[in-house]
């Protein structure tokens, strides 16, 4: 199954965005704040196991220790340990979601800096035109075909073809493309 870069991204920085709030919750020792951050590292597991990245095993022992200090002998100490666990855990989680967005976000730079490249030359070329169609997904989708099917583009679509799949390439394509560039 082919999983989206672009949505693995907001998914991941979505993620990253919800530990400050959940640090502050544990400062201020919120009684949601623990179940909260074990929602959140489930969510995150979840995410990761989906898009088949390593780091899921980190969040997955970072999830075990919380579960550890619960099955503890309860006493009345319990909730401190567990919000002390919990806040030496958010420095891992962090960490172990910003290694995964690392990599998802350089392919999808790199594949924009080459569509840039790929959506100047095609331009230049008068090739393509709008035409007063107003549709920008088949405007790209017809910039992909030509660029698919062109000796001299190819290189350039194999080169994104590499880093993403063909609905990250579209979408990537319809985030570059000036559709002035395309009209005559």
């Amino acid at each position: 199954m082919l999983v989206s870069h672009f949505r693995s991204r907001e998914q991941l920085t979505g993620l990253l965005l919800e530990l400050p709030a959940l640090t502050t919750a544990l400062e201020r020792r919120q009684a949601n704040a623990v179940p909260q951050l074990v929602d959140m590292l489930r969510r995150s597991e979840h995410i990761l196991l989906t898009s088949r990245m390593r780091q899921a095993a980190g969040l997955a022992a970072s999830r075990a220790a919380l579960a550890a200090v619960r099955l503890e002998e309860v006493d009345s100490r319990i909730r401190t340990r567990e919000r002390r666990c919990a806040l030496q855990q958010i420095g891992l989680i962090g960490a172990a979601l910003s290694e995964a967005l690392t990599p998802v976000e350089q392919r999808i730079e790199s594949a924009r800096l080459t569509a840039r490249q790929l959506l100047q030359l095609v331009a230049a070329s008068g090739a393509i035109s709008l035409n007063g169609d107003r549709d920008l997904m088949g405007l790209c989708e017809r910039i992909w075909q030509l660029a698919l099917g062109h000796d001299q583009l190819k290189s350039l679509a194999m080169q994104i073809r590499i880093a993403l799949n063909r609905q990250d390439i579209l979408l990537l394509l319809a985030e570059e493309i000036d559709p002035a560039d395309f009209s005559q």
